[in-house]
């Protein structure tokens, strides 16, 4: 008479029977879960690139900190640490790659107002400037926060972006001046009233939404803005025959 298998053995043959199983069909109407996607690293610096530029055009340099860019970017504190190491060397990368459009746009400004007279080159660097400003509000709001203290940051992005435009300004200004285009005004009321009433335009978006039910970073009103700038500006000095 064969002997009987033993609680021991019935264990280990359940235990080899469920390992054989097949696995279980899906339920209908649901998907199975999906492995998580890793993010590339330069997804991860840039996203962080992009959500410092918005900390700090918004609250400022002192009073962003390494945890609210985190916050922002949805990545973990040390991440971002990892690729930048200190808040100093997160706002100069976040700067130096945001701005790089700008230098790109001061590139095409000047090489499409070459054979211009001065005042119609200053008109298109108006409608040039005007169109980025909309198009990339953080730049405005950056230069507009860190303009009220006279920091190192403020030394950097003057020489580096705001002086070149204010330059050439200045140099166009003073050509249609002596071609007796426009009245002999200082570059330094003009050219700030040209520039300063297109950042704030722009930087006062919110502001101008809320009064006016006008979105000043359309295209549209943008375009309509720089044209009420020249004309109020630039045709009121302009010296007539």
């Amino acid at each position: 008479m064969a002997k009987g298998k033993g609680p021991g053995t019935m264990r280990s043959d359940q235990v080899t029977r469920r390992r054989r199983a097949k696995p279980a069909k899906p339920i209908s109407g649901v998907k199975p879960r999906s492995a998580r996607p890793v993010n590339k690293p330069d997804d991860t610096r840039q996203a962080i690139l992009r959500a410092a530029l918005d900390c700090f055009s918004n609250a400022g340099f002192e009073a962003t900190s390494i945890a609210d860019v985190a916050r922002a970017a949805n990545v973990g504190h040390p991440l971002v640490h990892y690729y930048f190491g200190s808040k100093e060397r997160l706002w100069h990368d976040a700067v130096e790659s945001s701005f790089g459009d700008l230098l790109r746009t001061y590139d095409a400004i000047n090489f499409a107002i070459n054979d211009l007279s001065p005042i119609d080159a200053l008109r298109v660097m108006l409608r040039a400037f005007a169109k980025f400003c909309a198009e990339n509000p953080h730049h405005v709001n950056l230069l507009l926060t860190e303009s009220k203290n006279d920091s190192p940051r403020l030394s950097l992005l003057l020489s580096n972006y705001l002086s070149p435009l204010h330059k050439r300004a200045d140099e166009l200004v003073l050509k249609a001046i002596a071609a007796k285009q426009i009245r002999a005004l200082d570059p330094v009321h003009l050219t700030n009233m040209m520039i300063g009433s297109i950042m704030q335009f722009s930087a006062a978006n919110v502001l101008i939404k809320s009064l006016y039910q006008v979105d000043s970073s359309s295209p549209v009103i943008v375009s309509r803005h720089a044209d009420v700038v020249m004309d109020v500006i630039l045709n009121g000095i302009a010296i007539r025959p």
